[in-house]
């Protein structure tokens, strides 16, 4: 009857080298960490084509489509391209008590913000990145 606290172990997510697409016709989301500690992507593409109106800016996290939608994670992000050519996606969204790093990446035609840090508790560091074609 010995039991182990599920916090005191760390789940570590580690993906490299895949392409994720949305297509759904809605609020689409390529990849949504939720509570990851310790996620690392690198050499990824997101692709969010989504032709969502989520009455931007401030869309509920369920309608929000973006290509990575990061909440209460750690996430390092590496040699990724991001792609949200929805009229009102987005490509990265930060959350909660994330704190995401992204370096060497890409953010490519994302028609609303290329990233969207929401909340006092959320940090995003950017370094080595390119941003073209995106507004917001």
């Amino acid at each position: 009857h010995h039991s182990r606290a599920l916090s005191s172990s760390v789940l570590q997510v580690t993906i490299r080298n895949v392409i994720f697409r949305t297509t759904e016709s809605g609020a689409g989301k390529c990849l949504q960490l939720e509570d990851c500690e310790g996620a690392v992507l690198e050499g990824c593409t997101f692709s969010c084509p989504s032709p969502t109106l989520d009455m931007a800016p401030y869309p509920a996290r369920a309608a929000t489509a973006a290509a990575l939608y990061c909440t209460d994670s750690t996430v390092k992000v590496s040699r990724c391209r991001l792609e949200a050519a929805g009229l009102e996606a987005r490509g990265l969204v930060v959350e909660g008590r994330s704190r995401v790093e992204v370096e060497d990446c890409q953010f490519v035609a994302t028609f609303s913000s290329a990233v969207w840090v929401k909340g006092r508790e959320a940090h995003c560091r950017l370094a080595r990145v390119a941003v073209k074609e995106c507004g917001g």
